[in-house]
């Protein structure tokens, strides 16, 4: 299968499950391209994709995400462009589907400059599709990728999918994603709690939401031979942003240190609350055990694990709504049989049973945190059962290579994974090479 990801930036230090997802898919024979509404400007690339070679192209018409303009084109350019374009007699794409595309964007655009943006950036996507023969374009995250697809299905029947994960529906969810979400063939989310909350707040009905968990290469990420309490080592890994909860974690470690327990504490990432947590880490005297590592490599980031005594995400509900779903470093830090421990909130219940393969505290709650990791350091049985059940869950249940299947049959097969869908293909591509002469 062909398969075009529609992205608001790629690659994404903070996104690796989706290059993972990527891979995966080409392991099983899928081609895959991407378009990318934004090159991020990240020192460290996530993961290095020769298989993606040749198959990324960035957006450079501003219609999308306009807060992060390229600013390659003004608007009289744009417009002189979009013109152009219409008039030509060359290209991928024949006149009959250049004036549907222009009359699709033009019933949702009243600006001229914006139509002219839309059409341009649509009919980049659609001659993309035409030249590579692409059968399926799959949103990542549900933002305003999802409009450039939802203009393609209207304007030429693209079949397109969506999966939504945690900003996306909790934190600024688009107004018009509702509409959007109806014309899309599948809609994917990454828990049975997101499910619900997609259901009640864009109205899509449960049979048409399929709840895909994200996977992880489980097989390269190997139990660390030489796990030990001693010295404790405490590791978070996340941005640094309030629904990360690391506020939550200091104030643990300094609950830590007032009971004289010896401990070293590693958060790994970058974010606007940096500031913020280092003058709370030096407030309470914790300079000498608290260390903020900022952004690192994926490669490193799994490096430390494997010598962490205890992985924490303190994970909350920001005061914009935001929260994570099913936080991705969890799996991988059950991957490395290290334990876990984290809040009960949204969908991380569904990935962590209390007690079983990891610990789970109240969101906001400091001391539990505190007496989660007193546990893990004072009790090696409890330990070694967290570590031991945590990995083999993830082998079973979260897999990459699980959960890519699920993906392709949700959207290839025409059947549901937990009920009904529609086909992803009907011929689409076929009838439009064939109505293009080619």
């Amino acid at each position: 299968m062909t398969i075009l990801y529609l992205l608001k930036h790629f690659p994404c230090l903070s996104q690796t499950f989706v290059q993972h997802e990527i891979l995966e898919l080409a392991r099983k024979g899928c081609v895959v391209y991407v378009v990318s509404a934004i090159r991020p400007g990240e020192v460290f690339d996530p993961l290095d994709i020769p298989e993606l070679d040749g198959r990324i192209f960035y957006l450079s018409h501003d219609y999308l995400y306009r807060y992060w303009r390229s600013g390659r084109y003004s608007d009289q350019e744009a417009v002189a462009k979009a013109r152009a374009v219409f008039a030509s007699e060359d290209g991928e794409v024949d006149s009959g589907v250049r004036r549907k595309i222009f009359e699709t964007v033009s019933r949702y655009e009243d600006d001229e400059a914006l139509r002219a943006r839309g059409f341009l950036e649509c009919m980049t996507v659609f001659s993309w599709i035409l030249q590579k023969e692409l059968e399926h374009v799959h949103c990542d995250f549900a933002e305003e990728n999802v409009k450039l697809a939802f203009l393609l299905h209207e304007a030429a029947g693209v079949p397109f999918s969506v999966k939504l994960r945690a900003y996306d529906i909790f934190a600024e969810p688009l107004k018009e994603m509702a509409i959007w979400l109806k014309a899309a063939r599948r809609v994917i989310t990454i828990s049975r709690y997101n499910r619900e909350v997609v259901h009640r707040s864009f109205h899509v009905p449960r049979d048409r939401i399929t709840v895909i968990y994200d996977g992880i290469p489980v097989q390269q990420l190997r139990p660390s031979p030489d796990y030990s309490t001693s010295p404790f080592i405490i590791v978070s890994v996340g941005r640094l942003i309030e629904k990360k909860g690391h506020r939550y974690l200091i104030d643990a470690c300094s609950i830590l240190k007032s009971w004289e327990i010896g401990f070293e504490c590693r958060i790994y990432g970058s974010g606007s609350m940096m500031g913020e947590l280092q003058a709370r880490i030096d407030k309470l005297g914790l300079s000498d055990s608290v260390s903020m590592l900022g952004a690192r490599p994926h490669v490193e980031i799994m490096e430390s694990l494997g010598s962490a005594s205890v992985f924490v995400l303190p994970c909350v509900i920001a005061a914009n709504g935001d929260r994570d779903a099913t936080p991705n470093v969890l799996l991988e830090a059950m991957a490395k049989a290290i334990p876990v421990i984290s809040t009960k909130l949204s969908g991380i219940p569904e990935i962590i049973e209390e007690g079983v393969d990891g610990l789970l505290v109240d969101p906001q709650d400091a001391q539990a945190i505190a007496n989660a990791l007193v546990k893990i350091q004072t009790d090696p049985g409890v330990a070694d059962e967290i570590r031991r059940n945590g990995r083999n869950k993830v082998e079973r249940l979260f897999s990459i290579t699980r959960n890519v299947e699920e993906f392709l049959a949700s959207i290839e097969s025409g059947d549901e994974i937990e009920g009904k869908a529609v086909s992803a293909h009907d011929g689409w591509l076929a009838t439009t090479i064939h109505a293009n002469g080619r």
